[in-house]
């Protein structure tokens, strides 16, 4: 009777070990690989394709799951870079595009609880296609840009220190562009696009660039984590995969493409843009990389598998002392 205590309290205690680890040591561990990036001006939190699960084609178990590791790693880094502002760039659900009005209406009011925001902080939400439609058989339409803007807020410009943040909507409209942004030689204009700019027809680039003439532009969709050089023939992409601060020239018109915070995008490394927007011009980045999910579920698969191995294993030699009269 004792020996299977002492093999229940085992397990217990490993049990809760993993779990305590797993759920909340990892998110703080994880903070030791980040490199602070220090620099002085607007402090900006890139957001890229959450896509937070939907109703129709997920359980509550992975809802449950995708849910908790946004809100926490969300959590963690917005608490470590302290941003001025959080930038939202599209696809914010998974299947948002899809539902009704009611369903859309819930999933918005799910996305504010796990990405909480103080109120100090500014934030800008732009759609991507999950959201409003616009890629393969998910055509776009006016009304679900619509209902985007009831739960999100109106997609405008916005001013913080000396930079103006401008969406562009590609998806809703190629030929559609913003007035070029304030005139004014301190201001700092960003585009900000759920599409990246650069990679898909260089006629809309060619737009962008003449119309509003960026110091930066800040996209995603692709879940990957990049930088696009657009005045290099030809165009040079460079990945970002590490977690180091990388500088740029104010010259150099750069593209910033975010990777997905998410892990079930099919991405090995997912994680949170952290840009700095010096009053000079001087524009620093880095990802904050968040710790893989695949590997705690993996550590819990591999725990459930060697206790079952361990019970059928103490449970035949029961059953075996038991038929030689042993037990």
């Amino acid at each position: 009777m004792v020996r299977k205590w002492d093999f229940r309290i085992l397990l217990l205690r490993i049990s809760f070990l993993l779990v305590v680890y797993n759920e909340y040591l990892v998110y703080y561990i994880n903070l030791w690989k980040w490199e602070a990036n220090t620099g002085e001006g607007a402090r900006i939190l890139v957001v890229a394709d959450p896509q937070i699960l939907g109703y129709e084609n997920e359980n509550i178990i992975t809802r449950w799951d995708s849910d908790r590791y946004l809100r926490s790693t969300f959590q963690v880094a917005s608490n470590f870079f302290k941003p001025d502002i959080v930038v939202f760039l599209g696809d914010l659900t998974d299947e948002g595009s899809l539902s009704n009005d009611q369903l859309f209406s819930e999933y918005a009011s799910r996305f504010m609880t796990l990405f909480h925001v103080d109120s100090s902080v500014k934030t800008i939400y732009l759609p991507g296609d999950n959201d409003i439609g616009g890629e393969g058989n998910d055509p776009f339409l006016p009304s679900k840009l619509e209902r985007f803007t009831e739960e999100f807020g109106k997609i405008k410009s916005h001013i913080l220190r000396t930079v103006e943040f401008i969406p562009v909507n590609r998806i809703a409209s190629e030929s559609s562009l913003p007035e070029k942004c304030k005139n004014d030689s301190l201001i700092s204009c960003v585009v900000l696009s759920h599409i990246p700019v650069n990679v898909y027809g260089k006629e809309y680039a060619s737009h962008i660039m003449i119309k509003i003439n960026p110091l930066l532009t800040i996209s995603a969709h692709e879940h990957s984590s990049f930088v696009i050089y657009p005045k290099m023939d030809p165009l040079h992409i460079e990945d970002i995969n590490d977690f180091s601060v990388h500088n740029f020239k104010s010259d150099e018109s750069v593209e910033i493409v975010a990777p997905t915070c998410s892990y079930r995008m099919g991405k090995q490394i997912y994680g949170f843009g952290a840009l700095v927007i010096g009053d000079n011009k001087i524009i620093s980045y880095n990802v904050l990389w968040s710790p893989s999910r695949f590997v705690a579920l993996i550590v819990y698969g591999f725990f459930v598998l060697i206790v079952c191995f361990v019970v059928c294993l103490r449970i035949s030699s029961w059953f075996i002392l038991r038929t030689m009269g042993l037990y």
